[in-house]
Protein backbone atom coordinates (compact mmCIF):
# COMPACT_ATOMS: atom_id res chain seq x y z
CA UNK A 1 0.00 0.00 0.00
CA UNK A 2 1.37 3.47 -0.89
CA UNK A 3 1.35 6.93 1.01
CA UNK A 4 -1.22 8.17 -0.12
CA UNK A 5 -4.15 5.24 -0.06
CA UNK A 6 -2.89 5.30 3.42
CA UNK A 7 -3.76 8.82 3.55
CA UNK A 8 -6.89 8.14 2.23
CA UNK A 9 -8.05 5.58 4.45
CA UNK A 10 -6.67 7.83 7.81
CA UNK A 11 -8.51 10.60 6.31
CA UNK A 12 -12.04 8.65 5.71
CA UNK A 13 -11.92 7.54 9.57
CA UNK A 14 -11.53 11.39 10.68
CA UNK A 15 -14.73 11.96 9.08
CA UNK A 16 -16.33 8.70 10.43
CA UNK A 17 -15.05 10.02 13.99
CA UNK A 18 -16.14 13.30 13.57
CA UNK A 19 -19.67 11.56 12.75
CA UNK A 20 -19.32 9.47 15.58
CA UNK A 21 -18.83 12.74 17.76
CA UNK A 22 -22.12 14.57 16.34
CA UNK A 23 -24.27 11.57 17.09
CA UNK A 24 -22.79 11.39 20.68
CA UNK A 25 -23.57 14.86 21.26
CA UNK A 26 -26.87 15.07 20.04
CA UNK A 27 -28.14 12.10 22.15
CA UNK A 28 -26.63 14.01 24.98
CA UNK A 29 -28.06 17.16 24.18
CA UNK A 30 -31.54 15.08 24.15
CA UNK A 31 -32.16 15.87 19.94
CA UNK A 32 -34.23 13.09 18.51
CA UNK A 33 -31.86 10.60 16.65
CA UNK A 34 -33.10 8.53 13.38
CA UNK A 35 -32.10 4.99 14.22
CA UNK A 36 -31.99 4.19 10.95
CA UNK A 37 -29.29 6.76 10.19
CA UNK A 38 -27.31 5.28 13.37
CA UNK A 39 -27.46 1.56 12.15
CA UNK A 40 -26.40 2.48 8.54
CA UNK A 41 -23.45 4.38 9.36
CA UNK A 42 -22.30 1.17 11.74
CA UNK A 43 -23.45 -1.36 8.72
CA UNK A 44 -20.32 1.77 6.56
CA UNK A 45 -17.90 0.99 9.46
CA UNK A 46 -18.29 -2.80 9.42
CA UNK A 47 -18.37 -3.11 5.75
CA UNK A 48 -14.95 -0.87 5.47
CA UNK A 49 -13.05 -3.06 8.39
CA UNK A 50 -14.00 -5.80 6.21
CA UNK A 51 -12.49 -4.32 3.26
CA UNK A 52 -9.61 -3.16 4.77
CA UNK A 53 -8.51 -6.06 7.13
CA UNK A 54 -8.22 -7.90 3.48
CA UNK A 55 -6.26 -5.33 2.16
CA UNK A 56 -3.98 -3.82 4.36
CA UNK A 57 -2.35 -4.83 8.00
CA UNK A 58 -1.86 -1.57 9.40
CA UNK A 59 -2.89 -1.64 12.75
CA UNK A 60 -2.94 1.65 13.59
CA UNK A 61 -6.18 2.18 10.95
CA UNK A 62 -8.09 -1.49 12.23
CA UNK A 63 -7.45 -0.19 15.56
CA UNK A 64 -9.45 3.12 14.88
CA UNK A 65 -12.14 1.44 12.95
CA UNK A 66 -12.62 -0.93 15.51
CA UNK A 67 -12.82 1.93 17.80
CA UNK A 68 -15.78 3.85 15.46
CA UNK A 69 -17.39 0.53 15.32
CA UNK A 70 -17.39 -0.16 19.13
CA UNK A 71 -18.47 3.79 20.15
CA UNK A 72 -21.37 3.40 17.36
CA UNK A 73 -22.61 0.42 19.42
CA UNK A 74 -22.52 2.36 22.46
CA UNK A 75 -24.52 5.28 20.45
CA UNK A 76 -27.36 2.46 20.35
CA UNK A 77 -27.16 1.75 24.00
CA UNK A 78 -27.04 5.83 25.15
CA UNK A 79 -30.22 6.24 22.59
CA UNK A 80 -31.91 3.21 24.20
CA UNK A 81 -32.32 5.21 27.65
CA UNK A 82 -33.29 8.54 25.60
CA UNK A 83 -36.50 8.61 27.10
CA UNK A 84 -38.17 12.40 26.66
CA UNK A 85 -37.53 13.51 23.30
CA UNK A 86 -39.76 17.29 23.14
CA UNK A 87 -42.48 18.59 24.57
CA UNK A 88 -45.06 21.54 24.24
CA UNK A 89 -48.01 22.84 25.93
CA UNK A 90 -50.65 21.92 24.28
CA UNK A 91 -53.44 23.26 25.86
CA UNK A 92 -53.90 25.44 29.41
CA UNK A 93 -57.42 24.72 30.95
CA UNK A 94 -59.05 26.00 34.07
CA UNK A 95 -60.75 24.35 36.83
CA UNK A 96 -64.18 26.28 35.59
CA UNK A 97 -63.64 24.99 32.35
CA UNK A 98 -62.79 21.23 33.46
CA UNK A 99 -66.25 21.92 35.86
CA UNK A 100 -68.08 22.05 32.76
CA UNK A 101 -66.63 20.06 30.76
CA UNK A 102 -67.00 17.25 33.10
CA UNK A 103 -70.33 18.07 35.17
CA UNK A 104 -68.24 17.57 38.11
CA UNK A 105 -67.06 20.11 41.23
CA UNK A 106 -62.80 19.51 40.53
CA UNK A 107 -60.00 20.72 42.66
CA UNK A 108 -57.48 22.63 39.91
CA UNK A 109 -57.01 23.83 36.43
CA UNK A 110 -54.20 21.49 34.75
CA UNK A 111 -51.55 22.17 32.10
CA UNK A 112 -51.53 19.69 29.20
CA UNK A 113 -48.35 18.63 27.41
CA UNK A 114 -48.01 16.93 24.27
CA UNK A 115 -44.79 14.95 24.72
CA UNK A 116 -42.67 12.58 22.45
CA UNK A 117 -40.80 9.88 23.63
CA UNK A 118 -38.62 6.68 23.12
CA UNK A 119 -39.87 3.17 23.26
CA UNK A 120 -39.12 -0.40 22.22
CA UNK A 121 -41.67 -1.39 19.18
CA UNK A 122 -43.07 -5.33 18.92
CA UNK A 123 -39.42 -5.74 16.48
CA UNK A 124 -37.50 -5.01 19.13
CA UNK A 125 -36.78 -1.34 17.62
CA UNK A 126 -36.31 1.88 19.15
CA UNK A 127 -39.53 3.45 18.21
CA UNK A 128 -40.69 7.20 18.88
CA UNK A 129 -44.31 7.30 20.69
CA UNK A 130 -46.51 10.07 21.94
CA UNK A 131 -48.64 10.82 24.71
CA UNK A 132 -50.22 13.44 27.18
CA UNK A 133 -48.45 14.50 30.83
CA UNK A 134 -51.01 16.52 32.98
CA UNK A 135 -49.17 18.62 35.28
CA UNK A 136 -52.19 20.25 38.08
CA UNK A 137 -52.06 24.20 38.34
CA UNK A 138 -51.26 25.73 41.40
CA UNK A 139 -50.37 23.24 43.92
CA UNK A 140 -47.04 22.71 45.38
CA UNK A 141 -45.37 20.10 47.22
CA UNK A 142 -44.97 16.21 46.00
CA UNK A 143 -48.14 14.95 44.17
CA UNK A 144 -48.72 11.21 43.63
CA UNK A 145 -48.11 9.73 40.14
CA UNK A 146 -51.59 7.95 37.50
CA UNK A 147 -51.06 6.43 34.21
CA UNK A 148 -54.59 6.70 32.30
CA UNK A 149 -54.51 4.15 29.69
CA UNK A 150 -57.22 5.32 27.14
CA UNK A 151 -59.34 3.02 25.29
CA UNK A 152 -60.34 2.32 21.96
CA UNK A 153 -59.96 4.97 19.65
CA UNK A 154 -61.19 5.23 15.45
CA UNK A 155 -57.68 6.06 14.29
CA UNK A 156 -54.04 7.34 14.70
CA UNK A 157 -54.84 10.68 15.42
CA UNK A 158 -57.82 9.76 17.43
CA UNK A 159 -55.47 9.72 20.67
CA UNK A 160 -54.61 11.47 24.14
CA UNK A 161 -51.82 13.48 22.55
CA UNK A 162 -54.38 15.04 20.40
CA UNK A 163 -56.95 15.89 22.99
CA UNK A 164 -58.93 13.21 21.78
CA UNK A 165 -59.42 9.42 22.58
CA UNK A 166 -61.05 10.33 25.84
CA UNK A 167 -58.15 12.41 27.55
CA UNK A 168 -60.86 13.99 29.58
CA UNK A 169 -60.66 11.54 31.88
CA UNK A 170 -56.86 12.25 32.29
CA UNK A 171 -57.81 15.87 32.73
CA UNK A 172 -60.17 14.74 35.37
CA UNK A 173 -57.61 12.90 37.08
CA UNK A 174 -55.15 15.70 37.06
CA UNK A 175 -57.75 18.48 38.14
CA UNK A 176 -58.12 16.32 41.41
CA UNK A 177 -54.08 16.43 42.16
CA UNK A 178 -52.85 13.62 40.60
CA UNK A 179 -49.75 13.94 37.85
CA UNK A 180 -51.28 12.59 35.10
CA UNK A 181 -49.37 10.25 31.73
CA UNK A 182 -51.12 9.28 28.89
CA UNK A 183 -49.52 7.15 26.62
CA UNK A 184 -50.98 7.06 22.71
CA UNK A 185 -49.88 3.22 22.70
CA UNK A 186 -47.51 1.52 20.07
CA UNK A 187 -48.82 2.03 16.57
CA UNK A 188 -50.72 5.16 17.37
CA UNK A 189 -49.68 8.86 17.35
CA UNK A 190 -46.21 9.10 16.46
CA UNK A 191 -45.42 5.54 16.85
CA UNK A 192 -45.24 3.56 13.56
CA UNK A 193 -46.74 0.70 12.49
CA UNK A 194 -50.05 -0.78 12.59
CA UNK A 195 -51.54 -0.72 16.36
CA UNK A 196 -51.02 -3.86 18.39
CA UNK A 197 -54.97 -3.53 20.28
CA UNK A 198 -55.38 -5.42 23.31
CA UNK A 199 -51.57 -6.24 23.41
CA UNK A 200 -50.85 -6.58 26.73
CA UNK A 201 -47.17 -6.03 26.86
CA UNK A 202 -47.14 -3.62 24.58
CA UNK A 203 -49.91 -1.58 26.43
CA UNK A 204 -47.82 -1.98 29.31
CA UNK A 205 -44.77 -1.07 28.18
CA UNK A 206 -46.03 2.37 26.69
CA UNK A 207 -47.48 3.68 29.95
CA UNK A 208 -44.17 2.70 31.75
CA UNK A 209 -41.73 4.20 29.46
CA UNK A 210 -43.78 7.55 29.22
CA UNK A 211 -43.66 6.96 33.20
CA UNK A 212 -39.56 6.80 32.73
CA UNK A 213 -40.34 9.79 30.73
CA UNK A 214 -41.86 12.53 32.78
CA UNK A 215 -39.12 12.29 35.62
CA UNK A 216 -36.88 13.69 33.02
CA UNK A 217 -39.97 15.89 32.50
CA UNK A 218 -40.32 17.40 35.32
CA UNK A 219 -36.65 18.14 35.38
CA UNK A 220 -37.16 20.36 32.40
CA UNK A 221 -40.39 21.83 33.33
CA UNK A 222 -38.37 23.07 36.30
CA UNK A 223 -41.63 23.44 38.55
CA UNK A 224 -42.28 23.87 41.93
CA UNK A 225 -44.19 20.22 41.40
CA UNK A 226 -43.08 17.29 42.82
CA UNK A 227 -43.53 13.80 42.57
CA UNK A 228 -44.09 11.46 45.51
CA UNK A 229 -43.93 7.53 45.77
CA UNK A 230 -47.59 7.08 45.12
CA UNK A 231 -49.08 5.31 41.48
CA UNK A 232 -52.38 5.33 40.94
CA UNK A 233 -53.21 3.56 37.32
CA UNK A 234 -56.70 3.19 35.21
CA UNK A 235 -58.19 2.80 32.12
CA UNK A 236 -61.57 2.58 30.45
CA UNK A 237 -62.66 -0.14 27.77
CA UNK A 238 -59.63 -1.35 26.43
CA UNK A 239 -57.57 1.33 28.50
CA UNK A 240 -58.98 -1.19 31.71
CA UNK A 241 -56.78 -4.21 30.05
CA UNK A 242 -54.48 -2.16 29.62
CA UNK A 243 -54.30 -0.59 33.30
CA UNK A 244 -53.85 -4.07 34.21
CA UNK A 245 -51.97 -4.73 32.19
CA UNK A 246 -49.66 -2.13 33.26
CA UNK A 247 -50.20 -2.87 36.78
CA UNK A 248 -48.82 -6.37 36.43
CA UNK A 249 -46.23 -5.89 34.41
CA UNK A 250 -44.49 -2.95 36.94
CA UNK A 251 -44.95 -5.10 40.13
CA UNK A 252 -43.70 -7.91 37.70
CA UNK A 253 -40.54 -6.52 35.90
CA UNK A 254 -40.05 -2.89 37.35
CA UNK A 255 -40.51 -3.11 41.44
CA UNK A 256 -36.93 -1.49 41.76
CA UNK A 257 -38.29 1.93 39.75
CA UNK A 258 -42.32 2.02 40.58
CA UNK A 259 -44.59 0.48 43.57
CA UNK A 260 -48.25 0.70 42.63
CA UNK A 261 -50.57 2.21 44.85
CA UNK A 262 -53.54 0.77 44.09
CA UNK A 263 -55.63 0.54 40.31
CA UNK A 264 -58.68 0.62 39.21
CA UNK A 265 -59.23 -0.70 35.64
CA UNK A 266 -63.09 0.10 34.47
CA UNK A 267 -65.01 -2.13 32.10
CA UNK A 268 -61.90 -3.89 30.87
CA UNK A 269 -61.32 -7.06 28.15
CA UNK A 270 -59.10 -8.65 31.02
CA UNK A 271 -60.34 -12.52 29.57
CA UNK A 272 -59.84 -12.13 25.98
CA UNK A 273 -59.66 -16.16 25.54
CA UNK A 274 -62.22 -17.10 27.49
CA UNK A 275 -64.99 -14.13 28.26
CA UNK A 276 -64.46 -12.18 25.34
CA UNK A 277 -64.60 -14.86 22.91
CA UNK A 278 -67.88 -16.25 24.59
CA UNK A 279 -69.35 -12.87 24.09
CA UNK A 280 -68.63 -12.44 20.57
CA UNK A 281 -68.35 -14.67 18.47
CA UNK A 282 -71.23 -16.54 20.10
CA UNK A 283 -74.60 -16.74 18.55
CA UNK A 284 -75.68 -13.43 20.14
CA UNK A 285 -75.49 -10.33 18.29
CA UNK A 286 -72.48 -8.18 18.97
CA UNK A 287 -71.94 -5.03 16.96
CA UNK A 288 -68.76 -3.92 17.39
CA UNK A 289 -67.24 -6.85 14.63
CA UNK A 290 -64.42 -4.09 14.38
CA UNK A 291 -62.90 -4.94 17.39
CA UNK A 292 -62.34 -8.40 16.49
CA UNK A 293 -60.39 -7.43 13.10
CA UNK A 294 -58.10 -5.23 14.89
CA UNK A 295 -57.39 -7.92 17.35
CA UNK A 296 -56.42 -10.32 14.15
CA UNK A 297 -54.22 -7.52 12.60
CA UNK A 298 -52.66 -6.96 16.10
CA UNK A 299 -51.83 -10.67 16.65
CA UNK A 300 -50.59 -10.80 13.27
CA UNK A 301 -47.86 -8.29 13.52
CA UNK A 302 -47.39 -9.44 17.62
CA UNK A 303 -46.58 -13.32 16.93
CA UNK A 304 -45.57 -13.13 13.22
CA UNK A 305 -43.25 -16.50 13.51
CA UNK A 306 -46.85 -18.66 14.39
CA UNK A 307 -50.11 -16.33 14.14
CA UNK A 308 -51.60 -16.71 10.56
CA UNK A 309 -49.57 -14.63 8.42
CA UNK A 310 -52.78 -14.21 5.67
CA UNK A 311 -56.22 -12.39 6.29
CA UNK A 312 -56.85 -14.73 3.89
CA UNK A 313 -56.01 -17.77 6.89
CA UNK A 314 -58.37 -16.05 9.04
CA UNK A 315 -61.01 -14.16 7.59
CA UNK A 316 -63.61 -15.35 4.87
CA UNK A 317 -62.64 -13.58 1.37
CA UNK A 318 -65.77 -11.63 0.98
CA UNK A 319 -64.46 -9.22 4.33
CA UNK A 320 -61.16 -8.67 3.64
CA UNK A 321 -60.79 -5.82 1.40
CA UNK A 322 -62.45 -3.77 4.27
CA UNK A 323 -59.90 -5.01 6.79
CA UNK A 324 -57.32 -4.74 4.71
CA UNK A 325 -58.46 -0.88 3.92
CA UNK A 326 -58.26 -0.42 7.81
CA UNK A 327 -54.96 -1.89 8.00
CA UNK A 328 -53.65 0.47 5.11
CA UNK A 329 -55.31 3.65 7.08
CA UNK A 330 -57.33 4.01 4.30
CA UNK A 331 -60.52 3.72 6.25
CA UNK A 332 -61.12 4.24 10.26
CA UNK A 333 -62.41 1.82 12.73
CA UNK A 334 -66.04 3.43 12.84
CA UNK A 335 -66.09 3.21 8.71
CA UNK A 336 -64.87 -0.45 9.38
CA UNK A 337 -67.20 -1.64 11.85
CA UNK A 338 -70.07 -0.55 9.45
CA UNK A 339 -68.20 -2.11 6.50
CA UNK A 340 -68.16 -5.33 8.36
CA UNK A 341 -71.73 -5.14 9.92
CA UNK A 342 -73.01 -4.25 6.19
CA UNK A 343 -71.83 -7.56 5.03
CA UNK A 344 -72.46 -10.19 7.96
CA UNK A 345 -76.49 -8.86 7.43
CA UNK A 346 -76.28 -10.05 4.00
CA UNK A 347 -76.48 -13.26 5.09
CA UNK A 348 -77.84 -12.83 8.51
CA UNK A 349 -80.75 -11.25 10.66
CA UNK A 350 -78.31 -9.91 13.27
CA UNK A 351 -74.71 -9.28 13.51
CA UNK A 352 -72.49 -12.18 14.41
CA UNK A 353 -68.95 -11.50 13.98
CA UNK A 354 -68.50 -15.25 13.56
CA UNK A 355 -69.59 -14.91 10.36
CA UNK A 356 -66.60 -13.87 9.01
CA UNK A 357 -64.05 -16.19 10.82
CA UNK A 358 -63.19 -19.07 8.60
CA UNK A 359 -65.02 -22.82 9.85
CA UNK A 360 -61.41 -23.86 11.12
CA UNK A 361 -60.37 -21.18 13.50
CA UNK A 362 -63.75 -20.66 14.63
CA UNK A 363 -63.27 -23.79 15.85
CA UNK A 364 -59.57 -23.18 17.20
CA UNK A 365 -61.23 -19.68 19.24
CA UNK A 366 -64.07 -21.25 20.23
CA UNK A 367 -63.41 -24.77 21.61
CA UNK A 368 -59.62 -23.25 22.73
CA UNK A 369 -57.70 -26.04 20.92
CA UNK A 370 -54.17 -26.23 21.35
CA UNK A 371 -53.00 -23.87 18.30
CA UNK A 372 -50.82 -20.39 17.98
CA UNK A 373 -54.24 -18.63 17.30
CA UNK A 374 -55.61 -20.09 21.24
CA UNK A 375 -51.68 -19.13 22.51
CA UNK A 376 -51.76 -15.76 21.44
CA UNK A 377 -55.67 -14.88 22.61
CA UNK A 378 -53.95 -16.29 26.27
CA UNK A 379 -50.59 -14.60 26.27
CA UNK A 380 -53.45 -11.39 26.23
CA UNK A 381 -55.55 -12.57 29.16
CA UNK A 382 -54.48 -10.47 32.07
CA UNK A 383 -56.67 -12.03 34.18
CA UNK A 384 -55.02 -14.14 37.23
CA UNK A 385 -51.71 -12.99 38.42
CA UNK A 386 -50.40 -12.36 41.99
CA UNK A 387 -51.63 -9.25 42.75
CA UNK A 388 -49.93 -6.93 45.44
CA UNK A 389 -51.94 -3.79 45.47
CA UNK A 390 -55.17 -2.78 45.77
CA UNK A 391 -57.18 -3.34 42.97
CA UNK A 392 -60.87 -2.07 42.08
CA UNK A 393 -62.99 -3.08 38.45
CA UNK A 394 -65.63 -1.04 37.80
CA UNK A 395 -68.12 -2.71 35.79
CA UNK A 396 -71.57 -2.24 34.77
CA UNK A 397 -74.55 -4.85 33.78
CA UNK A 398 -75.80 -4.11 30.91
CA UNK A 399 -72.46 -3.55 29.13
CA UNK A 400 -72.70 -4.14 25.40
CA UNK A 401 -69.45 -3.84 24.14
CA UNK A 402 -67.40 -5.70 27.11
CA UNK A 403 -69.08 -8.72 29.12
CA UNK A 404 -69.22 -7.60 32.70
CA UNK A 405 -67.84 -10.79 33.34
CA UNK A 406 -64.50 -10.27 32.49
CA UNK A 407 -64.37 -8.22 35.99
CA UNK A 408 -65.88 -11.36 37.85
CA UNK A 409 -63.67 -13.58 36.55
CA UNK A 410 -60.41 -11.50 36.90
CA UNK A 411 -61.47 -11.06 41.18
CA UNK A 412 -61.83 -14.74 41.03
CA UNK A 413 -58.79 -15.41 39.68
CA UNK A 414 -56.46 -12.87 40.79
CA UNK A 415 -57.67 -13.50 44.38
CA UNK A 416 -57.05 -17.54 43.54
CA UNK A 417 -53.32 -16.45 43.46
CA UNK A 418 -52.75 -15.24 47.12
CA UNK A 419 -53.67 -11.23 46.31
CA UNK A 420 -55.78 -9.94 49.35
CA UNK A 421 -57.26 -6.81 48.37
CA UNK A 422 -59.04 -6.78 44.93
CA UNK A 423 -62.59 -6.66 43.94
CA UNK A 424 -64.98 -6.06 40.84
CA UNK A 425 -67.54 -3.43 41.68
CA UNK A 426 -70.50 -3.00 40.46
CA UNK A 427 -71.23 0.54 39.47
CA UNK A 428 -75.03 0.25 37.60
CA UNK A 429 -76.60 -3.08 37.03
CA UNK A 430 -78.45 -1.50 33.82
CA UNK A 431 -75.58 0.61 32.79
CA UNK A 432 -74.27 0.30 29.31
CA UNK A 433 -70.39 0.71 28.10
CA UNK A 434 -71.42 4.29 27.60
CA UNK A 435 -73.35 5.50 30.86
CA UNK A 436 -70.55 3.54 32.56
CA UNK A 437 -68.20 6.04 32.14
CA UNK A 438 -68.92 9.07 34.44
CA UNK A 439 -70.06 6.91 37.24
CA UNK A 440 -67.36 4.27 36.99
CA UNK A 441 -65.06 7.02 36.69
CA UNK A 442 -65.73 9.46 39.91
CA UNK A 443 -65.80 5.44 42.34
CA UNK A 444 -62.13 5.19 40.53
CA UNK A 445 -61.25 8.65 42.06
CA UNK A 446 -62.96 8.15 45.35
CA UNK A 447 -60.90 4.85 45.52
CA UNK A 448 -57.91 6.51 44.44
CA UNK A 449 -58.14 9.47 47.09
CA UNK A 450 -58.65 6.97 49.73
CA UNK A 451 -55.34 6.05 49.86
CA UNK A 452 -53.59 9.85 48.32
CA UNK A 453 -51.30 11.44 50.10
CA UNK A 454 -51.18 14.93 48.68
CA UNK A 455 -48.58 16.99 51.22
CA UNK A 456 -46.55 20.11 51.39
CA UNK A 457 -44.46 20.86 54.20
CA UNK A 458 -47.62 21.07 56.79
CA UNK A 459 -49.85 18.63 55.12
CA UNK A 460 -49.16 15.42 57.28
CA UNK A 461 -51.89 14.96 59.68
CA UNK A 462 -49.36 12.94 61.21
CA UNK A 463 -46.84 15.42 62.52
CA UNK A 464 -47.92 17.96 64.54
CA UNK A 465 -46.46 21.11 63.15
CA UNK A 466 -49.98 20.72 60.88
CA UNK A 467 -51.78 22.61 63.62
CA UNK A 468 -54.75 20.13 62.93
CA UNK A 469 -56.13 17.55 65.55
CA UNK A 470 -58.49 14.60 65.11
CA UNK A 471 -59.80 13.00 68.63
CA UNK A 472 -59.81 10.43 69.68
CA UNK A 473 -58.54 8.01 67.05
CA UNK A 474 -60.24 4.99 67.64
CA UNK A 475 -63.62 6.10 68.35
CA UNK A 476 -67.17 4.85 68.25
CA UNK A 477 -69.25 8.07 68.52
CA UNK A 478 -68.01 11.56 67.80
CA UNK A 479 -64.91 12.64 65.80
CA UNK A 480 -63.65 16.08 67.18
CA UNK A 481 -61.30 17.87 64.47
CA UNK A 482 -59.34 21.04 65.80
CA UNK A 483 -57.87 23.65 63.33
CA UNK A 484 -55.66 26.47 63.80
CA UNK A 485 -56.69 29.98 63.84
CA UNK A 486 -55.99 30.89 60.56
CA UNK A 487 -57.16 28.06 58.70
CA UNK A 488 -59.43 28.12 56.20
CA UNK A 489 -60.95 24.29 55.50
CA UNK A 490 -63.48 24.08 52.51
CA UNK A 491 -64.75 20.66 53.22
CA UNK A 492 -64.37 16.99 54.38
CA UNK A 493 -64.61 13.62 53.42
CA UNK A 494 -64.43 10.61 55.03
CA UNK A 495 -64.30 7.32 53.20
CA UNK A 496 -64.47 3.68 53.49
CA UNK A 497 -61.39 1.81 53.32
CA UNK A 498 -62.55 -0.02 49.49
CA UNK A 499 -62.92 4.02 48.36
CA UNK A 500 -66.23 4.48 48.37
CA UNK A 501 -67.33 8.13 49.66
CA UNK A 502 -69.78 7.61 52.92
CA UNK A 503 -70.21 10.97 54.14
CA UNK A 504 -69.03 14.64 53.21
CA UNK A 505 -69.10 17.98 55.03
CA UNK A 506 -68.82 21.18 54.09
CA UNK A 507 -67.24 24.19 56.03
CA UNK A 508 -70.50 26.58 55.52
CA UNK A 509 -72.75 24.26 57.86
CA UNK A 510 -70.02 24.47 60.50
CA UNK A 511 -70.64 28.22 60.08
CA UNK A 512 -66.42 27.99 59.25
CA UNK A 513 -66.09 26.70 62.93
CA UNK A 514 -62.24 25.55 64.04
CA UNK A 515 -63.73 23.18 66.54
CA UNK A 516 -66.05 20.72 65.06
CA UNK A 517 -67.30 17.33 66.17
CA UNK A 518 -68.68 15.16 63.46
CA UNK A 519 -71.65 12.41 64.47
CA UNK A 520 -69.96 8.85 62.82
CA UNK A 521 -72.28 6.60 64.49
CA UNK A 522 -73.38 5.60 61.43
CA UNK A 523 -70.90 5.20 59.45
CA UNK A 524 -70.19 1.78 60.57
CA UNK A 525 -66.69 0.50 61.99
CA UNK A 526 -63.39 -0.44 60.19
CA UNK A 527 -60.80 1.65 58.81
CA UNK A 528 -61.74 4.66 57.08
CA UNK A 529 -59.89 7.93 55.33
CA UNK A 530 -60.43 11.45 56.47
CA UNK A 531 -59.89 14.16 53.37
CA UNK A 532 -59.86 17.74 55.17
CA UNK A 533 -59.95 20.05 51.83
CA UNK A 534 -58.80 23.50 52.01
CA UNK A 535 -58.07 25.53 48.55
CA UNK A 536 -55.47 23.94 46.50
CA UNK A 537 -54.40 21.40 49.34
CA UNK A 538 -55.66 17.63 50.81
CA UNK A 539 -54.74 16.54 53.92
CA UNK A 540 -55.38 12.94 54.65
CA UNK A 541 -55.55 10.43 57.54
CA UNK A 542 -56.59 7.09 58.39
CA UNK A 543 -58.97 6.71 61.58
CA UNK A 544 -60.56 3.61 63.17
CA UNK A 545 -64.12 4.10 64.28
CA UNK A 546 -64.91 1.31 66.38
Amino acid sequence: MNIDELTIYQDEISRMLLKVQNFTLDIHMSIPIHLNHLLEFIMSVLNRLLYIDKRIKNKSIMRNLLLIFIISFSCISMLSSQKLIDYELAISVSELVIEVTLGQDVNNGVDAYRVSYTTTDLEGRIDTASGLILIPINMTGPLPKAIYQHGTVGSRNDVPSQLAGGWQLALALASYGYITVAPDFQGLGLSRGIHPYVHADSEALAAIDLLFALEAFMIELDTEVTLNDQLFITGYSQGGHAAMAAHRNIERDYSDDFTVTASAPMSGPYSISNDMVQFTVGDQEYNFVGYLAWTALSYQRAYKETFPSELSDFFKEKYIPAIDSFAREEIDLGQLNEALRILILEESDIVLPKLMIKDDVLDIIINRKEHPITDAFQDNDVDEWPAKAPIRMMYCGADEQVWFQNALTAEDNISSTGAEDVKAVLIDEDGTHGSCVVPASLAMIEFFNSFRDITSSVEDLDKEDTGIYIFPNPTSDLLNISFPIDFQWDMIQIYHADGKLNSEFRSKDFSGSHEISLDVTAIGSGLHHIHIISKNELYNKRIIIK
